[in-house]
């Protein structure tokens, strides 16, 4: 997404997703798109897992391309480390891979 944008339109919060659940439960599509932005944050979580074992790689191959490609991507996002703080607390350190 381009950076105008997302500066415009920031992404919203965990807080902020939980409140518009609250406010729209009987609204079909608006549980459906909520669903899908749950599932989006599943894998941009996975991909800062992945990103984070892979810390350091050269950026003259396609894996270290794409890694550095993903490493700017995910650092736009906000809410990124609210998901990160909360998987560490529901992940007891000795279930973490």
């Amino acid at each position: 997404m381009s950076k105008p944008i997302r500066e415009r339109f920031p992404a919203l919060s965990l807080a902020e997703l939980h409140q518009l659940a609250e406010l729209n439960r009987d609204n079909e599509t608006v549980t459906r798109l909520l669903w899908e932005i749950r599932a989006l944050h599943d894998v941009a979580y996975y991909a800062w897992r992945l990103e984070a074992e892979h810390y350091f790689v050269y950026p003259d191959n396609p894996k270290g391309a794409a890694l550095f490609a993903l490493r700017r991507a995910l650092q736009q996002e906000r809410w990124l480390s609210e998901m990160i703080a909360k998987m560490q607390v529901e992940t007891p350190l000795g279930d973490r891979r």
